[in-house]
């Protein structure tokens, strides 16, 4: 997501554990299906569980957790906001 004010792009991070029926496979290929959507990755599975990475903005982040929600999240970790300038003006700073 780009700040135009700051000219920042600021991303938020999460680990989220997500229920997936204890071998459910409908309920597993589901999740599944919502991570490639909103372009989570999977970095875990387990027989009752699937881990997902979540790097997008603040909002992105909140839709994930509501489409998520119903199967059961098991925990989340969020770092916050993740912030970094963009465009030239960083390479002319570094120039300097």
């Amino acid at each position: 997501i780009n700040d135009r004010k700051t000219s920042a792009m600021i991303h938020a991070a999460c680990l989220m554990g997500v229920t997936c029926g204890g071998g459910n496979a409908q309920q597993r290929a589901d999740i599944m299906k919502i991570a490639e959507l909103m372009n989570a990755q999977i970095v875990d599975v387990a027989t009752d569980c699937l881990t997902l990475q979540f790097t997008d903005s603040v909002e992105r982040t909140e839709t994930l957790i509501s489409l998520l929600k119903p199967y059961g999240i098991k925990e989340i970790v969020r770092a916050g906001a993740l912030a970094i300038e963009k465009g030239s003006a960083v390479a002319r700073r570094k120039g300097n």
